[in-house]
């Protein structure tokens, strides 16, 4: 019996899994923005903004977010993001994401954030949400903020 007990409690803990994947809906990401927050000769600082949309009846704490960004078919950066914002049930929230990109980088792109009004893009990625990664992959125009 002792030895059938780690069995029947693994059994159990991947149908919780299974099931509360089920009932979690997954979040939605929209309006994203590029922001960027400062500059040198080596490298520029960006904001990635995102609307995250929670569809469920309660709150949904993120506990990390990985994301490739790609701007006309080329990796721009991939980032492991923690320390996220709990999502509103019900709601939207903003969630920022810092990071830093070489000049060298965006020029490679053909990208020019200082005088583009827009950048096309694709991100696609996962969420983590109480041990359930939730997919996403979007494309659309970034809006650069100055």
């Amino acid at each position: 019996m002792k030895k059938l007990l780690p069995l029947v409690t693994l059994v159990f803990l991947a149908g919780c899994s299974s099931m509360l994947s089920s009932v979690v809906k997954p979040p939605k990401i929209s309006n994203e923005s590029l922001q960027v927050s400062s500059a040198n000769l080596q490298h520029v600082d960006l904001n990635l903004k995102l609307d995250v949309e929670n569809p469920n009846g309660f709150e949904l704490p993120l506990e990390n977010l990985r994301a490739e960004v790609f701007v006309k078919d080329k990796t721009l950066l991939s980032k492991h993001w923690e320390k996220l914002p709990t999502l509103a049930a019900k709601g939207r929230t903003a969630v920022e994401l810092p990071f830093q990109v070489a000049w060298t980088d965006l020029m490679s792109l053909g990208l020019n954030i200082l005088q583009d009004a827009e950048i096309p893009y694709r991100i696609k990625g996962t969420l983590s949400v109480k041990g359930i990664s939730v997919p996403f992959d979007e494309t659309g125009s970034l809006k650069v903020k100055r």
